[in-house]
């Protein structure tokens, strides 16, 4: 009996090793996110900042060291696909701090239909304390495709319907945005921060290579309110 597995979905995980500087100013910069954006009644008891406001923290100089290696690893990942760094451009169109309480924060299932990558660092987070990043199959998944999760035991159902990850400190996860995925319950003795990033992928702004089926540059688009 053979089990052939096709085409599986490849997500990427590393871990980074900043110096003691950027990450007291990483976290620095999420304590004072955390006081300006105090949690009220949120239902999820989480603070996102892709809906407080706050989704450029790329932009911002405490996140250049964390900028650079996503762009490194980005590519480590693409590479896998055969894909030429020389021809493409990553460019970050959101980027944003995540905080789970420590009282059940969590994120509720979704997925990132406007961008091809998706990026997570964690910055801190207690072990053993939940708050995994669970992800789930494409709907190719037979046990999508194929009604017959009512004839699988309940405790075999996460087996085969998700996949998910420990939220370990310094720690960088890669996917495609496309998979959907959520945090779970989160009870820590401190608060569970994450940085995200929404990647998109695009051609070099003076490439001379076929761009039919390609995303080309943005400075390229062509602003047709203007």
């Amino acid at each position: 009996m053979t089990f052939t597995k096709l085409f599986p979905t490849v997500v990427y995980t590393t871990n980074l090793n900043p110096c003691e500087q950027v990450k007291s100013e990483m976290l620095d910069y999420f304590e004072t996110y955390v006081s300006d954006n105090c949690i009220s009644d949120d239902e999820y008891g989480n603070k996102t900042g892709d809906v407080t406001g706050d989704f450029q923290i790329a932009s911002r100089r405490e996140f250049s060291w964390l900028n650079r290696q996503v762009a490194k690893h980005c590519f480590d990942y693409l590479s896998n696909f055969g894909v030429d760094a020389n021809l493409v451009n990553l460019h970050s169109s959101k980027s944003w701090p995540v905080v789970c309480y420590e009282d059940g924060g969590r994120v509720a299932k979704h997925n990132h239909p406007n961008s091809h990558l998706s990026v997570v660092f964690y910055l801190q987070s207690d072990l053993d304390s939940g708050g995994e990043l669970f992800v789930y199959p494409n709907t190719d998944n037979p046990t999508q495709t194929i009604l017959m999760n009512s004839f699988i035991p309940e405790t075999h159902v996460k087996d085969h319907n998700c996949y998910y990850f420990e939220p370990i400190v310094n720690q960088m996860i890669i996917f495609p945005s496309s998979l959907w995925h959520e945090v779970d319950s989160y009870f820590g003795k401190v608060k569970r921060y994450s940085v995200t990033y929404d990647i998109i992928l695009s051609g070099k702004r003076k490439s001379k290579i076929d761009n039919e089926m390609g995303f080309i540059h943005p400075d390229l688009w062509v602003n047709l309110y203007s």
